[in-house]
Order: C-alpha cells, then sequence, then structure tokens
C-alpha cells in the first residue's frame, strides 16, 4: 500500500520594500522617517556615511522588525545649510593602491583628534604664506638641519644650548647682557683686523703665570 505525501509550500519571509521617507529625528545608529503620514523607525545602513539629518530626504528599505534601514539620503532639507558629517564608527583605515590621494578644499581643512597625530612619509614639503604652532612642549631630532632666514627673533625666558662644535659666521653681530655675563673656556683667543676696544668702569685681569702684552706702542694711563 502506498502512502501519499503532500509537501506543504514553506512562506517565504517577505520581502523588503523600497521607500521614499523624510528624516523627523536622528540618535546614533538609528532615525525615525515619516513615510506617508506615519512614523516608521529605522536603521542607518553601514553604507550610508552621510549622517543624516532632520528634514532630508532618503531611500528607506522596510522590513520585519528590525530589518528596515535607511539607505541612502538623497537630499538634504533643513540641514543643507549646515556643515555635511560623514560618521564611520571604530577604527577607520582608507587604502589607496597605486595611486595618490589628494585632499582639495576651497575653504580650509581642519584636523582635530582628543588623542595622537602621526605622520609617516619619505619627504615631506609644506608651503604657506604664514604659519603658526602652540605646543607645550617640543623635541625634534635628526641628523642635519638647514635653516634660511630673512629675519629671525627668538624670545624665551630660558634658553640652554649644547654642541660639540660651533661655528657662527656674522657680518655684524652686536649683544647686549643687562645683568651678569661669564664666560668659562679652557682657552680662548680673540683675532681682530681692526681695534678692539674694551671699555668699563673698572677692570680686574688676574693670570696665575704670565701676562705678556706685545706691541709696538703701549700707552697705559
Amino acid at each position: 500500500m502506498k502512502t501519499a505525501v503532500k509537501y506543504l509550500p514553506v512562506p517565504s519571509p517577505p520581502s523588503p520594500r523600497l521607500e521614499y521617507g523624510e528624516v523627523v529625528t536622528v540618535a546614533d545608529t538609528r532615525a525615525t522617517l515619516k513615510i506617508d503620514g506615519e512614523e516608521y523607525p529605522v536603521l542607518i545602513a553601514a553604507s550610508c556615511l552621510l549622517r543624516p539629518a532632520t528634514g532630508d530626504r532618503v531611500l528607506v528599505s522596510l522590513g520585519e522588525g528590525d530589518d528596515s534601514y535607511l539607505l541612502a539620503i538623497l537630499e538634504r532639507g533643513a540641514s543643507a545649510a549646515r556643515p555635511a558629517e560623514i560618521s564611520l564608527a571604530g577604527d577607520v583605515t582608507l587604502n589607496v593602491r597605486n595611486g595618490t590621494l589628494r585632499m582639495n578644499a576651497d575653504e580650509g581643512i581642519h584636523l582635530a583628534t582628543r588623542q595622537d597625530v602621526s605622520l609617516l612619509a619619505k619627504h615631506v614639503e609644506l608651503n604657506a604664506e604664514a604659519g603658526r604652532a602652540c605646543m607645550e612642549q617640543v623635541s625634534f631630532s635628526g641628523k642635519v638641519l638647514e635653516c634660511s632666514f630673512e629675519s629671525v627673533r627668538r624670545l624665551a625666558g630660558k634658553c640652554e644650548e649644547q654642541f660639540g662644535h660651533l661655528l657662527q659666521k656674522c657680518g655684524r653681530s652686536t649683544k647686549m647682557v643687562e645683568g651678569h655675563e661669564e664666560v668659562q673656556a679652557g682657552s680662548m683667543r680673540h683675532a681682530t683686523d681692526g681695534t678692539m676696544s674694551m671699555q668699563s668702569r673698572n677692570m680686574i685681569q688676574m693670570a696665575e703665570e704670565n701676562v705678556r702684552i706685545d706691541a709696538e706702542k703701549i700707552h697705559l694711563g
């Protein structure tokens, strides 16, 4: 005896439908949309990088439960006058293979972070009409430093410099010290092509061994 087997069709889940809507509210990864006068809570799709705002006209995929997603922003609403925001969560890596990445902005480019900024490159070039840097602590290290300026002005409460060898060449040098100046050296030599003048209210010269003055004429007093 053969038993008749009847296969019943398995109902498939309903397919999501695409609709146009208007953003009512946005909170984190969720948004509330108005579609044909009714409000629907939806999730913001991961591919929707442009952050939606109130009044935006969007494309939405409506499904069952939490399967409704805001897919894309079609037109900006009242938020068009405000800056557009690209919102990403977690770590983000931008890779450009076999090409160059360029960022162009007519008004300006601003970078802000609460932690660190790291730059790694073979060559770095910076061109600007004016520049300003404000840092509490600065450290530079390298093999060779070359600077070329028409005018340099340095202001510091305290300055300490250490060199293995220091060579300075100046067309003209003027040094003004309001307080005390002290030079300690193993040996010292002054060579002047013209006249060397030393002027002081009181002068004391001391030597532990020899003092030698050699000249064609010596005037004292």
